[in-house]
């Protein structure tokens, strides 16, 4: 019996540890004077060197753009949405998801490579875009 508790309790631990850890490695998104993330309107067409997405946009079909990122990129959002708070939504195929507010960046990214997928959120039509860049830049950017 004892020895069950234990192996309880040390499970307990042991997923409350990965959870904290897991927590301090997750992005904080940060406002950038970037002229080109802080545009309140924008084309909502695919564009080199940028993820495009959108839902709900006439005579298209929804979209979601993917690509490869590396530890040392600065990511860049700016999203538009009929309702709601529009923000870029990054899926990362090693470490989760999480939202990027319009007008804001991240610029840590928790190790190595990894691919994302761009979505948008908010209330249909949206439409976001990500610009990657490298990580060099963010101190530039903030």
């Amino acid at each position: 019996m004892r020895r069950t508790a234990f192996l309880v309790l040390a499970l307990q631990a042991a997923s409350l540890a990965s959870a904290a850890e897991s927590k301090q490695s997750e992005p904080k998104p940060f406002k950038t004077k970037s002229k080109w993330a802080n545009a309140v309107t924008f084309d909502c067409t695919p564009q080199e060197g940028l993820l495009t997405s959108w839902t709900g946009q006439p005579g298209k079909p929804d979209h979601e753009d993917t690509t490869n990122v590396n530890a040392d990129n600065l990511i860049m959002c700016r999203a538009q949405a009929a309702a709601g708070v529009p923000a870029c939504y990054v899926s990362s195929q090693q470490h989760g998801a999480f939202t990027i507010p319009s007008h804001r960046a991240i610029d840590h990214w928790p190790s190595g490579s990894d691919i994302l997928t761009l979505s948008c959120n908010g209330t249909a039509p949206t439409c976001c875009q990500i610009q990657i860049a490298p990580h060099s830049n963010a101190k530039a950017k903030k």
